[in-house]
């Protein structure tokens, strides 16, 4: 969806990863043996069984049937007063870092990925491949959307390839699919829903586009606000929508077209709620079963809010309607959250937008469809969103009757991915240790790289991420009087990276991730000299994984910087590290005398 808040969250929320990189790989565990779950209640994807044994192994599944013994030798599991779930999809998300190791603790097996670094992408498919993903969701990506300059997807400071007027369509589309691109998302947008102005496509380059993708045999969706631009993008020979709308209840026509098209919507209800002011995410955050899995990062996306200039009251009232037409039409209607968004986390915000589609008039096996078989089949996902002998055994098993209450569905016993059951650990209650530092002062360099936390500085880069971005360290001669020795720091920006970033970075706990509470001191100053543009990012639980940050304007000569924590939206309380990296080509700079002050 477009607004600022968000756009600052989507760009940076790689960079929050610096130093809570992606857990390891676990080593692969051992084959386990066969497992069946005994008397569940079976939703399949499609229909719902009573007493059902459903047996499984890392192959797959093995078979079901109902009212039948599980076989010899099997690991039975009792599913009394239980129901067994595909592993549930989220079709519409924004996917970096850990994101899809979060999806996975809540029930998410598959994220369907609207714009992210090929690169990441890249390196998922590849884990895909050899088989080495059962910590994670699955990904599948449209890698880089397709916009123009000046449009939506290129407001994030980092180059993204946009399409201009005259180009060759099916070129640009190749490119995308030489990229690794799993599908292509386009953008047809022009802001105005949410007060803000982006160029876009025009409806003739968005049809050529669209046509080229479909000459290679992949699907085409399109990024949509208003009724309007919908209306263009169904015309244009659009496979998705991959947003409803919320600025009207539309015209018989579109729903119409909708359906006679063929044409699959992913309303994205979550979003729109937060959109409208709401807070959707926060019911599941709180509930009993899944708070004690919320972490710090968790909890920062799901009370995270839209700027209120960008509020519209009606957006999930008309949304809502949208999606009661589309079933009415019988139109395919897939569950997605729009994770990162303001109001969304990963995984555990499709809990909520399953019953918000419940609210809008889908039963509950109808919304976990559209959360299972539906996307699956939209996507072409062919071994999965389904229980059925030869699929993936991607599971959930819930306690209560989800086919009866949608919210039974947060009563997460078991996940399996793969057919391997999933280590769910409970999120540590980080408390912020209090800690003084004589005048304030974290380094001066004048012996070496420590800091007054107890850590050193370290250089840290997007090459983590899959990015090519570089940077040294190195104490020199000079600095802010009456010092003697300064910080030097070199490196370059690569182009490339999605979220590309290098510099010097200081954790402020010996523990990476554990913040410090350094009230009352209110600010950090630091001397600088640059020869370029350069941005300070500071790093606190409140923001999850999303760094605040500050550009900071080349100083020839050296500079006293000083930049309030109330300016970043922080107070000091949860601080986790400061990082200042390079903005854009080669960079180099001195940095001294770093303080926190009152």
């Amino acid at each position: 969806m477009h607004n600022t808040s968000w756009l600052v969250v989507l760009a940076v929320s790689g960079i929050g990863l610096v130093y809570a990189a992606r857990q390891p790989e676990p080593a692969k565990p051992a084959a386990g043996t066969t497992t069946a779950i005994h008397n569940v209640r079976l939703i399949d994807g499609t229909t719902v069984t009573a007493n059902a044994t459903v047996v499984f192994d890392e192959s797959g599944i093995v078979s079901q049937c109902v009212d039948c013994p599980a076989p010899a030798g099997a690991r039975v599991i009792d599913g009394t007063g239980r129901t067994l779930l595909p592993g549930l999809i989220d079709a519409h998300t924004h996917s970096i870092g850990d994101s899809l190791e979060r999806a996975l603790v809540f029930g998410v097996t598959t994220e369907i990925d609207m714009f992210t670094a090929p690169s990441f992408a890249a390196d998922r498919r590849a884990e895909q491949k050899r088989g080495d993903a059962f910590n994670r969701a699955d990904l599948f990506s449209a890698g880089y959307l397709v916009t123009v300059a000046g449009g939506h997807g290129t407001e994030y400071g980092m180059p993204v390839p946009t399409f201009a007027k005259g180009m060759d369509a099916q070129q640009f589309i190749d490119d995308r699919l030489a990229e690794g691109s799993d599908f292509i998302k386009l953008v047809y947008d022009d802001g105005a829903a949410f007060r803000l102005s982006f160029k876009s496509l025009d409806a003739t380059d968005l049809a050529a586009l669209i046509a080229a993708a479909k000459k290679r045999g992949k699907l085409a969706v399109v990024h949509v606000s208003t009724s309007k631009d919908a209306r263009v993008a169904v015309a244009a020979g659009a496979d998705g929508l991959v947003h409803t709308w919320g600025d009207d209840a539309a015209d018989d026509a579109l729903f119409a077209d909708i359906a006679r098209r063929g044409v699959f919507v992913v309303p994205t209800l979550t979003v729109l709620g937060s959109i409208a002011g709401g807070r959707e995410s926060l019911s599941v955050a709180t509930h009993r079963t899944l708070a004690p899995f919320v972490t710090a990062n968790d909890r920062a996306g799901l009370t995270a809010q839209f700027p209120a200039s960008s509020h519209q009251t009606s957006a999930l009232t008309n949304a809502r309607n949208n999606v009661r037409r589309l079933r009415a039409l019988q139109v395919a209607v897939l569950a997605g959250t729009d994770a990162p968004n303001p109001g969304t986390a990963h995984g555990i915000s499709i809990h909520r937008e399953i019953e918000l589609l419940v609210e809008s008039g889908l039963t509950p096996v109808e919304a976990l469809q559209a959360a299972t078989s539906v996307p699956a089949r939209a996507f072409g996902l062919r071994d999965r969103g389904r229980i059925a002998p030869g699929y993936r055994a991607d599971l959930l098993l819930v306690s209560g009757d989800a086919a009866s209450d949608i919210t039974a569905t947060r009563n997460i016993v078991t996940v399996w991915k793969g057919g391997r059951e999933v280590t769910r650990t409970v999120a540590a209650n980080i408390t912020a240790a209090a800690v003084t530092l004589t005048d304030g002062l974290v380094s001066d360099f004048e012996m070496d790289l420590r800091s007054g936390f107890g850590t050193e500085w370290i250089t840290s880069t997007d090459q983590m991420m899959g990015g090519k971005s570089t940077a040294r360290m190195s104490l020199v001669s000079g600095g802010t009087a009456p010092s003697t020795r300064a910080l030097q720091v070199d490196g370059e920006i690569a182009i490339g990276q999605m979220y590309p970033w290098a510099g010097a970075m200081v954790l402020t706990s010996r523990t990476p991730m554990a913040p410090i509470d350094v009230r009352p001191l209110r600010q950090l100053s630091f001397g600088l000299r640059s020869d370029g543009p350069l941005r300070l990012m500071v790093f606190a639980t409140s923001r999850g994984q999303i760094p605040v940050s500050k550009d900071l304007p080349p100083a020839k000569d050296w500079t006293v910087m000083t930049v309030t924590f109330a300016e970043l939206g922080v107070d000091g309380s949860d601080l986790q590290g400061f990082l200042i990296s390079g903005v854009a080509g080669t960079f180099s700079y001195q940095l001294d005398d770093v303080r926190l002050r009152p």
